[in-house]
């Protein structure tokens, strides 16, 4: 199924809503509305079915070919240089070259997409960090393509992770926006 991710940040302007602290006993004032998350028209490609999402910072999830998945997230926070560095180590840390040390194939661009300040990820090697997966054993002959879209509302982050075979087949696709 295909759907604009346009449709899918609005379902995430309720759920930001829903997780709003109340105002401190005592304070009175009215509360600040929590951040919206940025529009971004995005579409994902043909074959890549709908998953549930189970984490809040979730905007959208899919299942792709071969195992693999694909999230767009947003957390709603200012997030800075620092805070992109560390997400994107910590990407890069889940992953070892086939003889077991750290993965070294990978590439790192600033770009634009739909306008908007990009960083893009590409590596692969063994997948370590499964969890996101659903657990299991290490996937070998994988690859991430990841990207971090810059907005005024704090970085919208576009990751999707199988095997090589198909990010290769599907990732061009990604990058139009």
């Amino acid at each position: 199924m295909r759907k604009s991710c346009v449709l899918l940040l609005a379902a995430g302007l309720s759920l930001g809503a829903c997780m709003k602290a109340p105002n401190p006993a005592g304070l009175g004032g009215e509360t600040a509305a929590p951040p919206a998350p940025p529009e971004i028209a995005w579409t994902a490609p043909a074959g890549w079915t709908e998953a549930a999402i189970d984490q809040s910072f979730y905007l959208a999830k899919w299942e792709v070919a071969g195992g693999g998945v694909a999230s767009l997230s947003w957390l709603g926070t200012g997030g800075g240089p620092e805070f992109i560095i560390n997400n994107v180590q910590r990407w890069i840390a889940e992953w070892q070259t086939p003889e077991g040390t750290a993965v070294v194939d990978s590439t790192f661009q600033t770009l634009s997409l739909g306008g908007r300040k990009a960083h893009r990820l590409e590596l692969g090697g063994t997948l370590t960090g499964t969890r996101q997966l659903g657990g299991g054993d290490p996937r070998a002959d994988w690859r991430l393509f990841g990207a971090v879209i810059e907005s005024e509302a704090g970085p919208l982050f576009l990751k999707f992770i199988g095997p090589s075979a198909v990010i290769e087949r599907d990732r061009e696709a990604c990058w139009r926006a």
